[in-house]
């Protein structure tokens, strides 16, 4: 009986163990951002958010109530001609939690016109999910303006 109770024990410590290497994670988030980013100024912004977007993704835009679920930020978006606009950003930190499974990036954006003048700059915060191998946005939100 003490052995076995030994036994559970030591199994149930290592199953429990965390072996994510956070920094890894972390640098991996800032990559998929980035690679966000460049599918944006790739393809559209509508066709990067479309991508990268979760099931469940929220977008909360000013004047706006939280515009809920992938379905729903795809159709927002499609009222807007992305055409004359490049919609990029830049990632400047990247947090995940000890599961490796969930994170954070923020960084600043700038929407310019394609004749490249800028029309909007500002921060953003992006709440990420890793599903299925993938790191998909649960929430993104932007301020903008930046102070000098």
């Amino acid at each position: 009986m003490k052995n076995t109770l030994f036994l559970l024990t030591i199994f149930l410590a290592f199953s429990c163990s965390n072996n994510v290497d956070v920094a890894q994670v972390e640098e991996e988030l800032l990559m998929t951002d980035a690679e966000f980013s460049d599918f944006s100024l790739e393809n559209g912004y509508k066709s990067a958010f479309a991508a990268y977007c979760a099931e469940d993704g929220v977008l909360l835009r000013p004047g706006l109530y939280p515009v809920t679920g992938r379905g729903a930020v795809i159709g927002l978006l499609d009222k807007v001609d992305d055409s004359e606009i490049i919609a990029t950003w830049e990632p400047m930190h990247a947090k995940v939690a000890l599961s490796g499974e969930l994170g954070y990036t923020y960084g600043i954006y700038i929407i310019k016109s394609r004749s490249d003048s800028v029309m909007e700059s500002g921060t953003y915060v992006t709440i990420w999910e890793k599903i299925d191998d993938e790191w998909k946005f649960l929430l993104d939100s932007g301020n903008s303006g930046l102070g000098e």
